[in-house]
């Protein structure tokens, strides 16, 4: 009897060496380990619910990594299921597009949790949202986030509270379309101020008269405040100024009429680009101030300030193309997205 309650304690231990331990105390302590082990693995895992920011900005990066150029692949697809994010090729409104050159696209990955708040200055800078009545055309152009966002009518809430601002615009599922968009024409009947300045493309011409005293005259474009805050006008400008030492004399009338041609194009080209026209609705967007209002060519832009149409000058500090921009390269990398430039040229 006694030998077998022996063998039956034997039974309730494990022994190494002259170390015992109960069975019982053996399987919890394995539980445990094994319980640490799989926690461990399953924090630093891809699919834990709560990552540090040190994560997520990995993720991002991640994301960015397998979707530029491959956009369509399984590993960018995969990655933007697992991480819950999106991935897409975007201009950024901290850069003015420039007359004749390909404005740089960034690749851009944000969370999907991610709420934009509205590009409108004056609620940042405030600390406040406010309601005031727009028009139905300026409440048409206004980005979707504040269209979400809006109240009854065509009030519109652009003091709209979200994570932060989104400085990209025009933004494509794949690198083509980033470079060749359509959309309806938005300086054909602009009603604010960025767009109806827009519109009004500067254009050259040259008369010939061969029995004048100088044979022809050049005809200069009437250039606009806001295409003068264009970072490269100046370059069209000097290739206007230097036509008389490429073209000297009035007889070489087609080559002339092809130079200014060339140049005309190029500026209309500017003005009609949809991905431009884009840029200058969100600076519209985000000119709005509740109260003010500016005359321009003897046309009244109701709750806009004058920068689009200013000469620096005149309309004072933080409304100009230049503050537009500043203040949009603020938030191009934040907790919820980040961007790299794609090389596209």
């Amino acid at each position: 009897m006694a030998k077998k309650k022996v063998q039956k304690r034997k039974k309730n231990y494990f022994k190494i060496g002259s170390f015992k331990i109960t069975k019982k105390l053996a399987i919890f302590l394995f539980c445990v380990l094994v319980s640490i082990v799989g926690f461990m693995f399953f924090r630093t895992s891809d699919y834990w619910p709560w990552p540090s920011q040190d994560e997520v900005d990995q993720r991002l990066i991640n994301v960015i990594d397998a979707c530029i150029y491959n956009e369509g692949s399984r590993a960018c697809t995969n990655l933007q299921k697992r991480y819950n994010m999106t991935f897409e090729y975007c201009y950024a409104l901290s850069d003015i597009p420039e007359i004749g050159v390909a404005m740089p696209i960034y690749g851009v990955t944000k969370k999907n949790t991610f709420i934009p708040s509205s590009i409108n200055y004056e609620p940042a800078h405030r600390g406040s949202s406010h309601d005031y009545p727009v028009s139905s055309y300026e409440y048409d152009k206004l980005s979707d986030e504040i269209k979400r966002a809006t109240s009854s009518g065509y009030t519109a809430q652009i003091g709209v509270k979200g994570d932060s601002k989104y400085p990209y615009y025009g933004c494509t599922g794949s690198l083509d379309k980033a470079r060749d968009q359509k959309g309806t024409n938005l300086i054909e009947n602009p009603e604010t101020i960025a767009l109806f300045g827009l519109s009004k493309i500067p254009q050259y011409s040259m008369t010939y008269d061969p029995h004048g005293e100088y044979g022809c005259t050049l005809h200069h474009a009437s250039i606009n405040n806001l295409w003068m805050q264009i970072p490269n006008i100046s370059v069209i400008r000097d290739e206007v100024n230097n036509l008389s030492r490429v073209y000297p004399y009035c007889n070489m009338q087609t080559d002339i009429d092809n130079f200014i041609a060339n140049l005309n194009t190029k500026l209309s080209n500017y003005a009609n680009d949809y991905s431009t026209q884009l840029f200058y609705q969100k600076y519209d967007e985000w000119s709005i101030r509740e109260g003010t209002g500016c005359t321009w060519y003897d046309t009244k832009f109701s709750n806009q300030l004058c920068g689009a149409a200013s000469d620096g000058e005149s309309a004072g500090s933080d409304v100009m193309l230049k503050d537009f921009i500043t203040d949009m390269s603020k938030y191009l990398h934040t907790n919820y997205f980040t961007s790299k430039i794609v090389v596209t040229d």
